[in-house]
């Protein structure tokens, strides 16, 4: 689906996030709050980052009320400041380049932006007065108030980012305020550091050491993290002098993210040891990245990439929540500072059923959270609000939609005896789609399922089939019991794989104590063609194999799930009963007429 993405679509979404901002937190004395029934005070860090959404509102929009706010929210940010030994930095724990960078580098684009000269002062001050090492070429990545100076993390690896937060700000600041020195220590940091330390493949090392946080399933590497290198890098491409020496660094780096990590349908996740919550952070940052290349280095390739990221960032949205839930593209900085230097993308949009692939999978894995796990567990529903019940309540709302209405039961007839008919459920995305076809004789009940994609993978075998290239079943007995199959072309040939009674396809399920739980299911027949793009499935299961007495006027509960990996994602179909057993849909009814 041909479609646009524009600054002034977004302006509408923001704005409203503003307002809201305006009466809820309003300014008494210079002071701000948090709500005008409390005397809690906002948070100066918050303060300096919601800025600079005020000021791009403003900077579209014309409105001066967005401007006061923008100037009110400034000066309480710099008023608030804290200053130690002559180092100033927002009140909090252990300041650091992560946070205070982050911070400066919003409340530095609002007061260019709303040309704010009071603003910018402060801010120059506080980088020109942090602690630089001239023999390292470096800013001390976390400022200790105490009674030590400096407290530097010992893992370098980790402190790239934060290193880089100083450089690039350091930068940007000295160099819109003519200050040498800090354009020079910015410069050092880039070229001393972090331009050497990029691997071949465009990317940056850094090594995934937090315990417990899912190395199985991340691997060794904390690939946003280097996304985030190359996105802050991204934006010296602005400037002339960097253009020619960071085009080749930065754009390595993204087409080499995106060839690990597309998802196939505008979603794309760097892997973190976070987890899944950082899908929304890692899709809009790639979002970004491209954006700086599009539109400071003229690499307009990467304008429909743009506008599938947003647009399915758009398309997941569940609800309001700041900083938090799926509306996290409209609490980024990144999106506002696409839309102040005038967000213009089209191409080719992922479709409303497209977004279900990635949904689904999150809510698969995410109930994969070993024991030891609970870090990420509670990290992920204390950022953003965020919970399974949210994300079904999505799944369920696109799946209605796409329905044309509410969830109806859907008799798929297999014909007259013999006949065949297609199955009443499609799926089409970008990547994939599948079309099944249904017959019955009085010997036998038989599928034939059409699996387009881009190649077959299926490395798993036994009760862990699912996990590759398959299809898998659901049938529910007269007596009410529950037959698992599942069917794939595997290393040992095409096999048909029969879970035992006490397994199910519950993605909290021990997937290698699981392994051998049942067995191959005797008398099934399955063929698997592998084409160019598509992919095969024929099957016949025996009535007598499945403990079924076929006869006319006979309804058979049923779900069929069509599973397949695809490189870093995964994207899996069903038509029936959600697999996991916390989906209210039941399964789907074959009548045989």
């Amino acid at each position: 689906m041909k479609g646009k993405v524009t600054a002034q679509q977004l302006l509408p979404k923001v704005s409203a996030i503003c307002e809201r901002e305006i009466s809820d937190c309003p300014v008494v004395d210079g002071l701000i709050f948090t709500s005008s029934a409390t005397n809690d005070l906002l948070d100066p860090m918050t303060a300096g980052r919601c800025a600079a959404r005020h000021a791009v509102v403003y900077k579209l929009s014309g409105d001066e009320r967005f401007r006061s706010y923008t100037r009110d929210l400034l000066a309480y940010a710099g008023r608030s400041l804290v200053t130690s030994k002559g180092v100033s930095f927002f009140p909090q724990g252990m300041p650091n380049w992560s946070d205070d960078g982050r911070t400066l580098r919003r409340a530095f684009c609002a007061s260019r932006w709303i040309r704010d000269d009071t603003a910018m002062e402060w801010i120059s001050q506080m980088i020109r007065n942090w602690p630089y090492k001239e023999q390292e070429h470096k800013y001390v990545e976390r400022f200790a108030p105490g009674p030590n100076a400096e407290s530097s993390r010992k893992s370098f690896a980790y402190s790239l980012n934060m290193l880089l937060e100083g450089g690039l700000d350091a930068y940007l600041v000295g160099r819109h305020i003519g200050d040498e020195q800090m354009k020079a220590r910015g410069r050092a940091v880039i070229e001393q550091i972090i331009l050497p330390n990029q691997r071949e493949d465009g990317l940056w090392n850094y090594a995934a050491k937090r315990e417990g946080c899912d190395p199985w399933r991340l691997g060794t590497e904390e690939y946003n993290y280097s996304q985030y290198v190359a996105e802050m890098l991204a934006y010296l491409l602005e400037y002339p002098e960097w253009r020619e020496r960071l085009l080749d660094p930065v754009r390595r780096s993204l087409d080499e993210l995106c060839r690990r990590f597309e998802l196939g349908d505008g979603a794309f996740y760097a892997r973190v040891h976070w987890g899944w919550d950082h899908v929304f952070e890692s899709t809009l940052n790639n979002a970004s990245l491209a954006w700086k290349l599009y539109h400071h280095a003229g690499q307009t390739q990467y304008g429909e990439l743009i506008a599938r990221r947003l647009s399915w960032l758009e398309k997941v949205d569940v609800g309001p929540g700041y900083q938090g839930s799926l509306r996290y593209m409209y609490n980024e900085h990144n999106l506002w500072e696409m839309m102040a230097e005038g967000l213009a993308v089209e191409g080719d949009l992922p479709a409303l059923g497209d977004t279900l692939a990635v949904l689904e999978r999150m809510e698969r894995e995410l109930s994969i959270i070993p024991a030891d796990n609970a870090h990420c567990e509670g990290y992920f529903t204390r950022k953003y609000n965020f919970s399974h019940l949210v994300l079904q309540r999505k799944i369920h709302a696109i799946r209605t939609e796409l329905a044309g209405g509410e969830p109806a039961e859907l008799l798929a007839g297999a014909g007259r005896d013999g006949a065949e008919l297609e199955l009443p459920w499609r799926f089409d995305s970008a990547q994939m789609s599948c079309r099944i076809r249904a017959r019955w004789t009085q010997e036998a009940f038989s599928m034939r399922a059409a699996v387009t994609n881009a190649e077959h993978h299926q490395p798993y075998y036994g009760a862990q089939m699912d996990r590759g290239d398959s299809m898998s079943f659901i049938i529910e007995l007269p007596d009410g019991k529950e037959v698992r199959l599942t069917a794939a072309l595997t290393r040992n040939g095409p096999e048909v794989f029969r879970y035992a009674d006490d397994i199910s396809f519950s993605s909290q399920r021990d997937w290698a104590k699981d392994i051998h739980e049942g067995e191959l299911l005797p008398g099934a027949a399955l063929e698997v063609y592998v084409h160019s793009g598509l992919v095969e499935y024929e099957l016949s299961l025996p009535w007598s194999v499945l403990g079924i007495e076929p006869k006319k006027g006979l309804q058979i509960p049923l779900t069929i799930m069509i599973n397949k990996l695809m490189g870093a994602g995964f994207q899996f179909m069903i038509w029936g009963k959600d697999v996991r057993d916390n989906w209210t849909d039941g399964h789907k009814l074959l009548h045989l007429a």
